[in-house]
């Protein structure tokens, strides 16, 4: 049965799950490591061999070894996924399979309630409430080169969304934050969806307290502008714990006179919702103002 699996072709499985080579050519492509960071892609598929290599890690294989990298799992679990996994996957005869260009923009084909079973599951392993979840998201079928793929998607302002699933992170333009106003006296702000969502998983009653602002990109806190924050009496800010996360606090705290950094919450961690899957941590109070400040929620 195993080798069956081993005539899908390693591209079309990445392309499918969103990866992309960050460089290419008709015959290879190299990519970042699916298992740690690095600036400079180390892990080589050849195409026309339908083999990988991680010139970083010394090792190799076919597409079972590469599902077992991605998803840190057994041989035998790697093909039960295959096998689960079949409308996810486009797999032509090898050899006579076209090279074709990376599009440039996803198309979306489909917007629908949170069902897929795979999706599912990676909420479920970032400790995101589902029903939360889909208060707020989306299952999102979207096609590039004309494949279909699935993620769960988050809406920004500008119509455009956020894409995340297991195995990428994507988007479809316009890029742009999200704001998610209901007049509350205060305002949350994140970098990413899955930190909104964390936070709401974490504390029930605050969606109760605060408006929230998830920033999609870093980038955008430097076009937040100062009269959008004047009307709230207080902002929290969950913002990742590095060097970028506090310069961008650092910028949006000298726009309001009330700002408290909550990234002490999640200090042994680079992100709220990597403290939350390392934890489990959830009841907890969120939106507390300092005690050295007269406002109260």
């Amino acid at each position: 049965m195993e080798n069956n699996f081993r005539n899908i072709s390693i591209e079309n499985l990445l392309n499918t799950w969103g990866i992309r080579p960050e460089k290419r050519t008709e015959r290879e492509g190299w990519y970042k490591a699916f298992n740690r960071e690095e600036r400079t892609p180390s892990l080589k598929v050849d195409y026309v061999k339908n083999v990988f290599f991680d010139h970083g890690a010394g090792r190799g294989g076919g597409v079972v070894e590469i599902v077992c990298l991605i998803r840190n799992c057994s041989a035998n679990e790697a093909v039960e996924f295959l096998k689960g996994s079949t409308e996810f996957v486009y797999s032509p005869p090898f050899q006579n399979r076209e090279i074709s260009r990376i599009a440039e923009k996803n198309v979306i084909t489909r917007v629908k309630k949170i069902e897929h079973p795979m999706l599912i599951e990676y909420l479920a392993s970032r400790e995101i409430d589902l029903e939360l979840a889909r208060i707020y998201c989306d299952e999102v079928e979207y096609k590039v080169n004309g494949k279909k793929y699935y993620s769960i998607g988050f809406r920004n302002e500008r119509g455009g969304y956020e894409f995340r699933n297991a195995f990428s992170k994507a988007s479809a333009s316009p890029k742009a934050p999200t704001w998610i106003k209901t007049k509350k006296p205060c305002l949350a702000v994140f970098e990413g969806f899955f930190d909104f969502l964390s936070a709401i998983t974490i504390d029930s009653n605050i969606r109760n307290q605060v408006d929230f602002l998830i920033l999609n990109s870093l980038s955008f806190h430097q076009k937040i502008r100062k009269e959008n924050l004047a009307k709230y009496q207080f902002i929290f800010f969950f913002l990742d714990n590095d060097e970028a996360g506090n310069n961008a606090f650092q910028f949006m705290s000298e726009l309001h006179p009330n700002t408290d950094d909550r990234s002490s919450i999640y200090y042994e961690k680079k992100d709220l919702n990597e403290w939350l899957v390392e934890f489990k941590i959830k009841g907890l109070n969120l939106a507390i103002p300092p005690r050295n400040n007269n406002f109260s929620l």
